[in-house]
């Protein structure tokens, strides 16, 4: 993450897109967007069929 994307607490803004929201709610976009992914099993991080 770049500082400059927080010039003040309450806004995210990025430098590299221009994607401009409310830091709170960016954030938990985020961790909603990441909780819904499929998680991986620990037979399958480890390589193992099934």
């Amino acid at each position: 993450m770049d500082a400059g994307n927080r010039k003040v607490q309450a806004v995210f803004r990025c430098l590299h897109c221009g994607h401009e929201a409310h830091a709170d709610v960016n954030a938990a976009q985020n961790i909603l967007a990441r909780g819904l992914q499929p998680r991986m099993g620990l037979r399958q991080r480890q390589g193992l069929p099934g």
